[in-house]
């Protein structure tokens, strides 16, 4: 619509009422879709964990969330191998928060959103070729589309409890980078060899599941931009 454009809905007396909480509704979930493809648009000098993080403070003191975060220092204290050997190389240190959604009445079950936050992607040691670099600012599309689910629920306010959990680092090379070759070992005792430091994505959703579990998740949904692994798998699509 151009600016100063008005949509006109005609409507019976009778379904007046439904056609209002429908347009409600999909407003609801349009500016939630449009919060992510804004942040997901954000080139990676602006949109580094910190901000998603200020994000995360927004929707709390919007929709009365409950927010907890992990700082670098808390990272290591507690254990979250994957978000520190990622972050590593960057002056952006990594970070981890939940947002948790709580109904009026006791739920049994618990929803968990898991979000890939990688705020750039340079492929670390194992860097990218230079031409798709750019695109690397929307790494982080899956804790976006995770903030806008939650987003979401907070303001529909379903009968289950959601948490979203985004975990987000910037994957850069540095001499304090991690390396091909390296092994981390995660807080539940499993360990992992680094063969290629572009595939960062999992070793930062691996603390984020880890952290799903710790809170008693009933039900676990991950979400991840990890396209260079569909094209291979599924072929392009067109």
């Amino acid at each position: 619509f151009y600016e100063g454009a008005q949509l006109v809905l005609w409507t019976t007396e009778e379904s007046k009422s439904s056609a209002e909480k429908a347009i409600e509704t999909a407003k609801i979930y349009s500016e939630a879709v449009n919060m992510a493809r804004d942040l997901a648009n954000e080139p990676g000098s602006v949109c580094t964990p910190t901000a998603l993080i200020k994000k995360g403070q927004e929707l709390e003191a919007e929709l009365g969330l409950k927010l907890e975060v992990w700082d670098q220092e808390r990272l290591v204290q507690d254990r979250c191998v994957g978000l520190v050997a990622v972050g590593a190389g960057s002056e952006n240190p990594p970070c981890m928060f939940t947002l948790t959604y709580e109904p009026s009445e006791e739920s049994e079950i618990h929803l968990v959103l898991v979000g890939k936050g990688v705020t750039f992607d340079t492929g670390g040691i194992s860097i990218k070729p230079a031409d798709k670099m750019p695109l690397m600012r929307a790494d982080m599309a899956g804790a976006a589309a995770v903030l806008g689910a939650i987003q979401i629920i907070g303001r529909l306010k379903p009968d289950i409890k959601v948490t979203a959990i985004v975990v987000s680092a910037e994957n850069s090379p540095d001499g304090k980078a991690m390396r091909p070759g390296d092994i981390i070992v995660y807080r539940n005792g499993k360990s992992v060899h680094i063969d290629n430091t572009d595939a960062e994505g999992r070793l930062i959703l691996a603390d984020g599941l880890i952290q799903a579990g710790l809170i008693r998740a009933t039900h676990i949904l991950d979400v991840a931009t990890l396209t260079g692994a569909a094209s291979r798998a599924l072929g392009p699509s067109f």
